[in-house]
């Protein structure tokens, strides 16, 4: 058979319409009702993306979830417009009267939505039958709860301001609102330091190759090609990989200090405002050890569990 650019086409659209044939049999033949979880997104290219997945037990009594949707979402975000784009999805699949609990995140436009959607599936549905079915996500939950803890209440605030100093190139400024963290502040402006060029990466693991190599370490892993850990802004999570990071990487940061405390040029020294003391550390301890939970009860809650294991529904 000869392959061309319009028959490769032709064959992944057959192969798309024959594989969502198959999915809408599942769905409905499933032994319960099809609940849905649905959450915005923001691509790299900006583009706001809609994803839609359905949770059931097929015939056979074991848990499946199927992506039904990865769409663009045009328009405002509200509540309605949002309602609007759900009820296409359930309606493309051919789930109108089987849909069961709704899944997103704990925000108010996402509470609109599900009171507008139930009613244009179900008009007989009453709000108090609405509500039942509204199931908040816990990951956001604890979302909120590490970023209220690590930022404060407006942490969208703190994030737009760095991002803002970010596009302008106000690495000052920059430096000068992250110190308002404190220690947190100062460690991710040392490891925004040691990763804003490459010459200065290769010095850290060179200083790091050193302590290696003074420490004698025969019987415990090297820690020497390990990077420090960037965190991504607000993102609490990060920032909790990011102090985990330095805690094993600790002497070599110290060392990395004092080296760079040598240098002639200012520019190449991190700035003493920056530098951690003990007390530092120890409190970047404590917030690791109150973070850590958080954290693990996050993973708990993701990825698919078999069985009775965590993952589930």
């Amino acid at each position: 058979m000869a392959w061309s650019g319009s028959s490769v086409t032709r064959e992944i659209h057959r192969l798309f319409e024959a594989k969502r044939d198959t999915i809408k049999a599942e769905l409905r033949n499933a032994l319960t009702a099809v609940h849905i979880s649905f959450n915005l997104w923001t691509s790299p290219n900006r583009f706001a993306i809609m994803a839609v997945f359905a949770h059931f037990i097929d015939q056979l009594g074991h848990q499946q979830s199927r992506l039904l949707a990865l769409c663009r979402q045009f328009g405002a975000h509200s509540g309605e417009n949002l309602a609007g784009s759900l009820v296409d999805i359930v309606y493309e699949w051919e789930i109108e009267g089987r849909v069961g609990c709704a899944i997103s995140d704990n925000m108010t436009a996402n509470d609109t939505c599900v009171y507008h959607m139930y009613p244009r599936l179900d008009p007989s549905m009453r709000p108090v039958d609405i509500k039942a079915r509204r199931m908040r996500c816990y990951g956001h939950m604890l979302n909120l709860v590490a970023r209220a803890f690590l930022f404060g209440k407006d942490a969208e605030s703190f994030e737009l301001e760095s991002d803002i100093n970010g596009m302008r190139g106000l690495v000052e400024q920059d430096l000068d609102h992250w110190r308002t963290k404190g220690p947190i502040g100062k460690l991710r402006n040392i490891v925004k330091f040691i990763r804003s060029s490459p010459q200065r990466s290769e010095q850290f693991k060179r200083v790091a190759r050193e302590q290696d190599h003074e420490e004698y370490r025969l019987c415990e892993e090297s820690t020497a090609e390990l990077e420090v850990v960037m965190n991504n802004e607000t993102r609490w999570n990060s920032t909790y990989m990011m102090i985990e990071r330095a805690f094993r990487k600790q002497t070599d940061i110290r060392a990395f200090i004092f080296a760079t405390q040598e240098e002639e040029d200012g520019a190449r020294r991190i700035p003493a405002e920056d530098i951690l003391s003990s007390e530092d550390w120890r409190v970047l301890g404590e917030v690791n050890e109150i973070l850590k939970p958080i954290y693990l009860q996050t993973m708990r809650t993701q990825g698919w569990g078999k069985g009775d294991s965590h993952g589930r529904l």
